[in-house]
């Protein structure tokens, strides 16, 4: 089975890379930052949520798409550890779309980000 934090240590390797196509990378370690926390997010709440809740479900009867559910679990929990992780998957999924999607975004530090997806994926 694929570790998601496995995306994590990707997006440290790629940091490290020189290329001459450096928003490409940069824009990279954002995407593997993000899916790192967010698929291990996702996986814990298998173990969190009952069966009958379970986010699988929820998002065939929903219209709302899994990476928002998962977010919205977090954001609307109790716990204020999950809802500083929800916090957290909510900036990196913008920044994240920002930097698959719009062509004048500019990521020049996205270290950033992969600090902030550890700090999180600590908290799960």
């Amino acid at each position: 089975m694929f570790v998601p934090t496995d995306f994590l240590v990707l997006s440290k390797e790629l940091t490290k890379l020189k290329t001459k196509v450096i928003q490409a990378k940069n824009r990279s370690i954002i995407g593997r930052a993000y899916y790192a926390l967010s698929l291990s997010a996702r996986e814990k709440l298998k173990d969190i949520v009952e069966p009958e809740h379970c986010i699988y479900l929820s998002a065939a009867r929903s219209k709302l798409n899994i990476h928002r559910l998962v977010i919205n679990s977090y954001l609307l929990s109790e716990d204020e550890e999950h809802r500083d992780i929800g916090r957290t998957l909510e900036i990196l999924r913008k920044e994240r779309n920002k930097a698959d999607y719009q062509l004048l975004f500019l990521c020049n530090h996205p270290e950033i980000f992969i600090i902030q997806a550890e700090l999180a994926l600590n908290k799960i």
